[in-house]
């Protein structure tokens, strides 16, 4: 259920209207909380010991579980090659 904006309290009842239009009210003491819907949490991904793809990952979490800190390789941006210079090719002279 959506609403158009926060529960209102007037006389002892919270008042509040939906996205379709129906207005309810409720008795103050019959609510435990106001507030927004909780949101579930995401599951930790699981990584498989067996499968090479992953062995990277398993290798960050054992340092991690160890302690030690290793540095990220960035990937390095490449050197633009030397343009080469176009050189003349000698055209035969014409024989007469």
């Amino acid at each position: 259920m959506h609403l158009v904006q926060p529960p209102k309290i007037s006389g002892g009842r919270i008042v509040f209207t939906t996205t379709d239009g129906h207005t309810y009210s409720l008795a103050e003491s019959d609510v435990l909380s106001i507030g927004s819907e909780p949101t579930p949490t995401p599951t930790p991904r699981t990584i498989n010991p067996l499968d090479s793809h992953n062995l990277g990952a398993i290798a960050r979490e054992q340092r991690a579980q160890t302690g030690k800190r290793a540095e990220v390789a960035y990937k390095t941006t490449s050197t633009p090659k030397p343009t080469k210079v176009p050189r003349r090719t000698p055209t035969p002279r014409p024989s007469s």
